[in-house]
């Protein structure tokens, strides 16, 4: 349908044409004027900030982390696809000290130097990554290690040194140059890093002609023979989506091509709407052209910034997800079937197993891969994206913060009337809304909220954004987030995981209860308070449950504590609310019948409870909300608690 523009990254054109491109543009008087093309000579340089490479650095390091390996300290071994004349490749190979690179190539030349000298090998490449232009064969090689060499590929066969063979585990003594750029790809390596043009790895069940790059097919390789430990992904289109997949399932860790190089997108999509916010300014005689293009030059780091927090969210909410399981694939399947309707998802083009395909796996233990999950993450965005877009909830100016939290710091303080009016304004706010709630809440959430509370999408999206903007979320999860490589990533995922509980037991109290518009500011007074009310009992299983949180910091593990106690005190505001008496005297009635009759315990019952179905996830919201309902009815009831009580003296020890 139509759209308001269309961003086109081209490879190697990104910087190539932008400028030519915006010319045309101009000349033709098209509204976006240089904002045609991004990249160009007044837009951010992908290459001199080495955007896309960093973003896909953010999707390395989480693998490595997951592996209990910190990539920015300890050295591991690359080979890698490309060449230092690259941007994806070369700013990769320059940036990080500790890479060991034993073996590249390219169009023109294989590169091998099997036991590299890290300190030696990093000042070369980046050397040759300054050069207007280099190849391989630029590179010093009396630098290289022992049994190293650069190959041209027009060479019929290469003579394989010893320490070669050694490092790739390869018994031949020479090869064709075809058949050891597939030893290469099939190393035993750290790191497979695909930074170059070409698809190179195809699935088992694939024919060459499957994927598509007839000029590669005498280079290509299965994705189950790989050993490649992580593959990380910079280029377009290094291997098919059927292959991602075989790989994953035999325990490779990888994501996509459009979760690891979605940076240099991303950068592009700023540049435009940053473009258009000077449109008006522009005109008006506000700012001068150069006074722009001087304005985007200083906020290159603020830019990087916000989009390498994209990319970080975005392969953080993929390891949750993948941690599910084969015992969640009722929900996922249920997911599928929802984009399927609304948002067009084309099972066979996205490769996404078929209703059989997930029988086999749920045999088999096996859940879906991170490459599949990466689809229904997008889609899911995309769905909710236009959801909300259709929706009055994105002219609503509480929302205001998250169009101006797009912008780098130094445009919201000198424009913001400016950003206030920006012409995409309300994509803007979808698209933020969106992708916030989804990275940190997952793509099942607001399908499986929306059917257990019959309410749209965007009344889920309000009630989130209010809890989460009242609670400062943003301030825990970064918080969390800091302890990367300082804690196990199993407690920081616990950590992240509790808080998607809290915060839908709390959006499901804040719904049932008809909390309307804002959180009342006492109830922050309430979080203090509530402890204290409690029975001796739950006292100390509260105090005891900070112990789940020992690894961390102290006033964060009190924080997390604290959080847990949200659902709670949400709902005695609503009863002190509804009877019209003081939450001190509503608050002890509620631990207290909580503890009388059970409701505690059968919350934490049903807390427990693995879905294997969204209408098994519905149920279990909707037994939850019945027994918070008879919980308030008991409290509120004319009879009091005391009553209840007698009346129900043989029922409660058998409830209990």
């Amino acid at each position: 349908g139509d759209d308001t523009y269309l961003v086109v990254a081209a490879d190697k054109g990104t910087s190539t044409f932008s400028d030519i491109a915006n010319n045309i543009a101009k000349d033709r008087h098209f509204w976006l004027d240089d904002a045609f093309a991004s990249g160009g000579s007044t837009g951010y340089d992908h290459k001199e900030i080495g955007i896309t490479t960093k973003g896909a650095w953010e999707s390395i390091k989480r693998h490595f982390r997951e592996m209990n390996h910190d990539a920015e300290t300890q050295a591991f071994t690359v080979v890698g696809v490309g060449d230092m004349s690259g941007d994806i490749f070369g700013n990769l190979l320059r940036s990080h000290e500790h890479i060991q690179l034993l073996a590249a190539f390219n169009h023109q030349h294989i590169f091998l130097d099997p036991t590299p000298d890290q300190v030696v090998s990093i000042q070369e490449r980046r050397r040759l990554f300054q050069l207007p232009y280099s190849t391989w064969a630029d590179y010093q090689a009396h630098l290289l290690s022992k049994g190293g060499g650069i190959f041209s590929r027009d060479q019929k066969m290469i003579m394989l040194s010893p320490e070669v063979r050694a490092a790739f585990a390869i018994t031949e003594k020479s090869l064709p140059p075809e058949k050891l750029i597939q030893k290469l790809l099939r190393a035993p390596v750290d790191l497979l890093w695909l930074g170059g043009i070409g698809t190179f790895i195809k699935a088992s069940h694939e024919s060459h002609l499957e994927a598509g790059d007839p000029t590669n097919d005498l280079l290509r390789v299965d994705a189950h023979t790989l050993k490649a430990r992580i593959i990380g992904e910079g280029a377009n289109l290094g291997m098919t989506q059927k292959a991602r997949v075989e790989y994953a399932l035999r325990g490779g860790r990888l994501n996509a091509d459009f979760i690891d190089n979605s940076a240099g997108v991303d950068c592009s999509d700023h540049e435009v709407n940053i473009k258009i916010l000077f449109h008006k300014l522009l005109r008006e005689g506000t700012v001068t052209r150069s006074q722009r293009d001087a304005l985007m030059k200083d906020t290159t780091e603020d830019v990087t910034q916000l989009i390498l927090k994209d990319n970080y969210q975005q392969t953080q909410i993929l390891s949750q997800l993948e941690r599910l399981g084969a015992d969640h694939w009722g929900r996922w399947q249920n997911l599928i079937h929802h984009l399927e309707n609304t948002v067009k998802l084309d099972r066979d083009l996205e490769s996404l197993p078929s209703d059989e395909d997930i029988e086999r796996r749920v045999a088999h233990g096996q859940g879906p891969t991170r490459p599949e999950l990466a689809i229904l993450l997008s889609y899911s965005k995309n769905a909710l994206y236009s959801e909300l877009l259709s929706d009055p909830l994105c002219g609503n100016p509480f929302y205001e913060s998250y169009l101006f939290a797009y912008f780098p710091t130094p445009l919201q303080e000198k424009f913001p009337q400016a950003i206030k009016e920006h012409p995409l304004r309300k994509e803007i706010i979808a698209t933020a809304l969106a992708n916030i709630l989804i990275n940190r809440m997952g793509p099942l959430f607001i399908l499986e909220q929306v059917a257990a509370h019959g309410i749209a999408a965007p009344a889920i999206v309000e009630a989130f954004f209010l809890i989460h903007g009242w609670l400062k979320m943003d301030d825990v999860w970064q918080a969390i987030e800091s302890m990367d490589n300082k804690i196990a990533v199993t407690k920081q995922m616990q950590a992240f995981q509790s808080i998607q509980n809290i915060l839908g037991n709390s959006i499901t109290r804040f719904i049932r209860t008809g909390i309307k518009s804002k959180l009342p500011p006492e109830i922050h007074e309430l979080l203090a308070t509530v402890p204290l009310w409690m029975t001796d009992k739950q006292q100390q299983a509260y105090a005891d449950s900070v112990a789940l949180w020992q690894d961390f910091p102290k006033p964060l593990a009190e924080k997390l504590q604290q959080l847990s106690l949200i659902p709670d005190v949400l709902m005695i505001h609503h009863l002190a609310n509804t009877a019209n008496k003081p939450a001190e005297v509503q608050g002890p009635l509620y631990f207290q019948a909580s503890e009388a009759f059970a409701f505690g315990n059968l919350q934490d019952v049903l807390s427990k409870v693995k879905c294997h179905t969204d209408w098994q996830e519905s149920m279990l919201v909707h037994l939850s909300c019945d027994a918070v309902a008879i919980q308030a009815q008991l409290i509120l009831s004319d009879d009091g608690l005391e009553q209840w009580q007698e009346k129900y003296a043989t029922i409660i020890p058998r409830i209990q």
